[in-house]
């Protein structure tokens, strides 16, 4: 990792941005053209902007971000940070304590409000919205023109305002077992028919993701108070299950 702003110049930086602050990179990082980092809050729609703190900004290994895309410095209870291996597209938006893990990726036009948590290996459809104090769970997708204003749980794909099913695709492209995702699916679905499941029906390797979301949820006040989405469970991953063994 290297402080590349204001102690050296922005060597990873192709033609950003920069407003006062200190921004952390890693190795192997490439910041497009007219990427701005740094601009906290819009201060001046709050009533009490003396209670922002100073924050800053850290990028992680391997992370491309591309044109017109703006970052925001933390200015609530974190830095804003981006992990290893995202690939953030044009035109984004990501306000002020941010945080996306490793291996997140955000399509075109992608909006975060302040406090969100994108968690590992999650997607982005193009143009969704999320509303500020939101977690969305590891290996999750969000389809194209979404708002999300609850969190989404782990290993799920939301779309139409609700929680629709696995993201069993994205599971099967991640190297998951077939077990494994079988294991997640039932687990939501003892869930959904009222039962109480507990976690140890699910391998250690999969299980540790709903752990981290539920301490992602609890990292913020703001955050512990939202709710989680709402889910349309139809028969739609029971099909895509059953596709799935043909």
């Amino acid at each position: 990792m290297q402080t590349i702003y204001p102690f050296s110049p922005p060597i990873v930086v192709k033609a950003s941005i920069l407003r006062p602050i200190k921004l952390t990179c890693g190795n192997n990082c490439r910041l497009h053209d007219l990427v701005v980092l740094g601009e906290g809050e819009h201060r001046e729609y709050y009533a009490h902007p003396e209670k922002f703190k100073t924050y800053h900004i850290q990028i992680g290994n391997d992370t491309v971000i591309r044109e017109f895309t703006t970052l925001h410095r933390g200015v609530v209870c974190r830095d804003t940070k981006i992990g290893d291996r995202c690939f953030i597209m044009s035109h984004c938006h990501l306000a002020h304590d941010v945080v996306l893990e490793d291996d997140v990726t955000l399509a075109d036009g992608t909006t975060l409000g302040g406090v969100v948590t994108i968690m590992r290996h999650a997607n982005m459809g193009l143009n969704s919205t999320v509303h500020q104090n939101v977690v969305i769970g590891s290996y999750a997708m969000i389809g194209c023109g979404s708002i999300v204003t609850h969190h989404v749980p782990p290993y799920t794909t939301f779309y139409s305002g609700r929680v629709h099913g696995l993201n069993i695709i994205g599971m099967e492209r991640s190297g998951f077992k077939r077990h494994q995702i079988q294991q997640v699916f039932d687990y939501y679905a003892k869930q959904l028919n009222g039962e109480e499941p507990k976690l140890t029906m699910i391998d250690m390797e999969v299980r540790k993701e709903f752990h981290r979301f539920i301490r992602a949820k609890r990292a913020h006040p703001n955050i512990h108070s939202r709710p989680d989405s709402k889910w349309d469970w139809p028969d739609m991953t029971a099909k895509l299950m059953a596709e799935a063994d043909k």
